[in-house]
């Protein structure tokens, strides 16, 4: 297994400006706005919506700016889905072969973008971020403007999430914006400039002629200017881009080896636990509770939250009459 890591960590953030069309998504609000183009997240809801079964999941892409205060914003604006995942209804895992398809689908198709999180599905059980889900995101998307976008495709409900000083929260609202409403100069007002400027000119032929070839000279200039420092800069960047592509893969190396060591000590003190335990099947009565079930098995009432955990129960709460669950209990 390896990891999808930022190819521009440490270098500065731009100052940009927002997207020109946009919708508020919720109704509170937060310093760091998250953008997100409709499109895009229109196909990221109809692919995690295709597989009801299972969670489904991938990374999102796009850039990271500040704004005119200085406050950090990203726009979202393209994804890669992820494949050749191990997956059930209540659990999604990136393989070695999800992030090798990942890293190479951004090498080839997305070289210019930022990674800026993840999303993935919770098929029934609504919007949160489970104990795994938090591993995931402190340990491989580690930039303060990172987010995880979570999508319910059976309640159709969603949220972002993003790390605070208190730790991951749901961010309060975010905005979809849309390409087809462009922002730039307005030619009307051009033109009324540019007459209100000629009548304040004397109707001289000659005052005339020297405007429009001063003006003419300096736009001239200015676009030369334009020029070479746009041919300057881009034979930088390909001068640069060399060196940083294969920084960048032997940093991905790198975080491959660190993934897999992680992954094996789980499986290892996965394989310790059940290999000291073996499983009661236990069918949920009226009137029990986890409580009482956790008292009569396991003679502690209090180790009811290992039920929780070990049957991917939401709390307590989440059981019914008939409903059989595991129970484990020590050799």
């Amino acid at each position: 297994m390896s990891e999808i890591k930022d190819k521009n960590i440490g270098n500065p953030i731009s100052e940009g400006s927002y997207p020109a069309d946009f919708n508020k998504i919720g109704s509170g609000d937060e310093d760091f706005r998250i953008f997100i183009n409709d499109i895009v997240l229109n196909d990221i809801k109809a692919f995690l919506s295709s597989d009801k079964e299972k969670e489904l999941g991938g990374v999102l892409l796009g850039e990271v700016y500040t704004d005119f205060d200085g406050r950090i914003f990203i726009i979202l604006n393209e994804f890669v889905i992820a494949l050749y995942t191990e997956a059930s209804i209540t659990r999604l895992t990136f393989t070695h072969s999800s992030w090798e398809y990942m890293n190479n689908k951004i090498d080839k198709e997305y070289p210019g973008k930022k990674i800026l999180g993840w999303f993935h599905s919770h098929p029934g059980h609504t919007v949160f971020l489970s104990s795994y889900d938090k591993f995931i995101h402190e340990n491989f998307f580690t930039q303060e403007y990172n987010v995880a976008y979570v999508f319910d495709p059976v309640n159709n409900d969603d949220g972002f999430f993003f790390m605070k000083e208190a730790g991951l929260v749901k961010a309060g609202c975010y905005y979809v914006y849309s390409n087809f409403r462009t922002s730039g100069l307005n030619p009307e007002k051009e033109k009324e400039e540019y007459n209100a400027e000629k009548k304040t000119k004397k109707n001289s032929i000659s005052l005339f002629l020297i405007f429009a070839l001063s003006l003419l000279v300096l736009v001239l200039s200015f676009f030369l200017a334009v020029k070479y420092n746009e041919e300057k800069k881009l034979k930088k960047e390909i001068s640069d881009l060399s060196g940083k592509i294969q920084a960048q893969k032997e940093e991905n190396t790198k975080l491959n080896t660190k993934l897999e060591n992680i992954i094996s000590l789980l499986n290892t003190e996965k394989d310790t636990v059940l290999s000291s335990q073996y499983i009661i099947k236990h069918q949920i009565k009226h009137g029990e509770t986890l409580r009482m079930i956790a008292s009569a098995y396991l003679k502690d009432e209090g180790k009811y939250n290992l039920l929780i955990r070990h049957n991917n129960l939401k709390d307590e709460n989440d059981i019914t009459v008939g409903q059989e669950i595991e129970i484990p209990t020590e050799k």
